[in-house]
C-alpha cells in the first residue's frame, strides 16, 4: 500500500494498466506529471490531474470525482490529442490550456462534463479544438464550457445541465448535427455546416452558414440568426432543406 497524496512525474510518462494510479488502490490523491503523457488505460483518482507538457488520449475515460472541497480539477497544459473517443468527467473544473485535436478526422468523439452533482463547473477550450484534426461527435454531457479558439467537430451536442459558449467572432465548423437541449451562447459567432447535418433544439445564433451544394439541411424546433444567415448551393447542386 502506498499512501501518499501527490504523485509527481517530472519525465515523459506513460499510463497503462501495468501502472494503475487509481486511489482506492494506492491512496494516490493527485498526479502531477511535469512531462508530456500518454494515457492508454483508463483513468479514476479522486485528487487532482495535471499535465504540463502535451497529453495523447488512448483510454476511453478519464475521471475525477473527489472528495470533499476543490479537489477533482483537471489541467491539461499542452497540446491533447485523442486517438480514441474519450470521456472527461470530473467533480470539478476541467482546463485545457492548449489545442484538441483528434487522430482521424471526425472520427474521435469526445464527451466531458464538469459538474459536483448540483452546480455546474467551468470547461475551458484554452486553444483551438480540432483546427489541425477535427473531432467526432462533441458531447457536453454537464457543465459550463467556453471556448476560447476555433472550433471543428463532426457534430455538436448540448444536454439539458449543459451550457456551450464559442470565442467571441470565432468560426464554429460541424460536418454534421447540432442539438441543443441547453444553453448555446453565440458570442457573435459563426456555426458553418459542411456536410449533411440536423439542426435541433431552440438555438439563437448570430451567423449561420450553410454553402455547401448537393447537401441538405433539415431544420426542427425554432432556430433564429440575429445577424446573418447564408444558405448557398451550387448550380446543379442545390441545398435542400
Amino acid at each position: 500500500i502506498i499512501d501518499i497524496t501527490t504523485l509527481y512525474f517530472s519525465f515523459n510518462f506513460l499510463y497503462n494498466p501495468n501502472l494503475n494510479i487509481i486511489s482506492s488502490n494506492i491512496g494516490a490523491k493527485n498526479i502531477n506529471i511535469t512531462g508530456n503523457a500518454i494515457f492508454n488505460a483508463n483513468v479514476s483518482t479522486t485528487g487532482d490531474i495535471s499535465v504540463s507538457g502535451t497529453t495523447k488520449i488512448a483510454c476511453s475515460s478519464i475521471t475525477t470525482p473527489g472528495t470533499t472541497g476543490n479537489n477533482g480539477k483537471q489541467i491539461y497544459s499542452g497540446a491533447v490529442t485523442i486517438t480514441s473517443s474519450t470521456t472527461f468527467s470530473s467533480i470539478s473544473t476541467i482546463t485545457f490550456g492548449s489545442t484538441i485535436d483528434g487522430k482521424t478526422a471526425n472520427a474521435q468523439n469526445l464527451t466531458i462534463s464538469a459538474h459536483n452533482g448540483t452546480t455546474k463547473k467551468a470547461i475551458t477550450f484554452t486553444g483551438a479544438v480540432g483546427s489541425t484534426v477535427p473531432l467526432g461527435k462533441v458531447t457536453v454531457n454537464y457543465g459550463e464550457a467556453t471556448a476560447n479558439g476555433a472550433f471543428s467537430a463532426q457534430s455538436l451536442e448540448i444536454t439539458s445541465n449543459a451550457k456551450f459558449t464559442p470565442a467571441a467572432s470565432s468560426i464554429v465548423t460541424l460536418a454534421g448535427d447540432f442539438t441543443n437541449n441547453g444553453t448555446f451562447t453565440h458570442n457573435n459567432s459563426t456555426v458553418v455546416f459542411t456536410d449533411d447535418a440536423a439542426i435541433s433544439g431552440n438555438t439563437t445564433f448570430y451567423n449561420l452558414t450553410a454553402a455547401t451544394g448537393g447537401k441538405t439541411l433539415t431544420v426542427s424546433d425554432t432556430q433564429t440568426v440575429s445577424n446573418e444567415l447564408t444558405l448557398k448551393g451550387a448550380e446543379d447542386h442545390l441545398l435542400a432543406l
